[in-house]
């Protein structure tokens, strides 16, 4: 068995830090995603991303805007599910 860990520490302004470790243990596949999906509300990384990009789609033609397909995609990502 391979023995892969993966640890992030979330630092704040007031000082105080979050560890997510990954190493496999006892784990759901969903309690991250839900983490993530607050935290990106809070700080809009998704958006700072989109706004450095250039849609070339047809604008008549679009029915998801860029924030939520990137949305969708990192989320997925983070889920090991790019498919």
């Amino acid at each position: 068995m391979r023995d892969n860990h993966t640890q992030f520490t979330f630092s704040f302004k007031n000082q105080k830090s979050i560890t997510a470790n990954f190493n496999g243990g006892l784990i759901t596949s969903d309690d991250g995603l839900l983490l993530l999906h607050k935290y990106e509300e809070k700080i809009k990384f998704i958006e700072q991303i989109t706004s450095q990009l250039v849609d070339k789609r047809t604008a008549h033609l679009i029915r998801y805007d860029l924030n939520q397909i990137v949305r969708q995609l990192i989320l997925k990502i983070s889920m090991n599910n790019a498919g």
